[in-house]
């Protein structure tokens, strides 16, 4: 199961949510609203909050009543009875998500809400995959930001901290090392540029946070994201040669494999568009 087209259906792409992956509800109502002058009748969420927002209810439900549009969003991935927003709306039909089995996946949420599932769990994407290679002898997986530039580079890795200091040294040609924190990736980027960077490395500051849906607006150079375990491990390997490298040996892992309701969601959507 993978990521293909859905027919001639054209698709409009809006943007509500930052670097980070977090966003105002009014910056999704506006992305909402764009989607229906364009004249969209499916909207398809990728998103979610324990708020209930008495604004964007209204929205979806005007949008559904008058303007025909159905809403799918995903229902989250705690993997309980949890009640996201804006899944959990009356007007809004929320997804979950199955295994490859056709099961009940473990990390999907299941609550009264949910009114249907979909493959979610282990899902070809269209993210590059990549590797960080030492020496050109050990190889880490890693996932390419969201929007950085696809290339292969070579340099010294060299600790930026957080980025709101700047990095130990400047070094033409380096790998930036960067902890993720509030300052968005692509102020990370920049910096990493103006300090000679020719790629950057960022490994995460939550024990067992996700790492494969980071964005960035800085397009100039490779990023790569990395957990906080591979991230201590990178540590000590600074001021060493490092690759970033796009892995291509096996046309087969190309594209990583993405797990979440939010992989669901889409499924439904393309699926919806036969028929609404």
């Amino acid at each position: 199961i993978g990521i293909a087209g859905a027919g001639k259906i054209p698709i409009i792409i809006t943007r509500a949510l930052d670097d980070e992956g977090n966003g105002r509800e009014s910056d999704v109502r506006s992305a909402v609203e764009q989607c229906k002058n364009a004249g969209a009748k499916i909207i398809s969420l990728s998103l979610g909050g324990d708020v209930v927002v008495p604004l964007s209810q209204q929205l979806y439900k005007d949008y559904y009543e008058n303007e025909d549009i159905l809403f799918l969003a995903a229902a989250g991935n705690k993997g309980g009875n949890e009640v996201l927003y804006p899944a959990s709306y009356e007007h809004v039909m929320s997804i979950g998500s199955v295994d490859s089995l056709k099961e009940h996946a473990y990390f999907s949420n299941f609550n009264e809400h949910v009114e249907i599932a979909a493959p979610g769990d282990g899902v070809l994407s269209t993210d590059v995959t990549f590797t960080a290679v030492f020496d050109g002898e050990k190889n880490y997986p890693a996932h390419s930001l969201h929007g950085a530039k696809i290339a292969d580079v070579e340099g010294e890795l060299v600790y930026c901290g957080i980025a709101g200091s700047g990095c130990d040294k400047k070094v033409p040609g380096m790998i930036c090392f960067m902890q993720r924190c509030i300052i968005p990736f692509s102020d990370k980027m920049t910096q990493c540029i103006d300090y000679g960077g020719v790629g950057i490395i960022i490994f995460n500051d939550d024990e067992g946070g996700a790492t494969n849906n980071w964005y960035t607006t800085e397009t100039r150079i490779p990023a790569l994201s990395i957990d906080l375990d591979t991230g201590r491990e990178f540590y000590s390997k600074v001021g060493s040669i490092v690759s970033i490298v796009q892995k291509i040996d096996e046309p087969q892992f190309t594209y990583s494999y993405k797990t979440g309701t939010s992989m669901s969601t889409p499924f439904v959507a393309a699926a919806a568009a036969k028929i609404w």
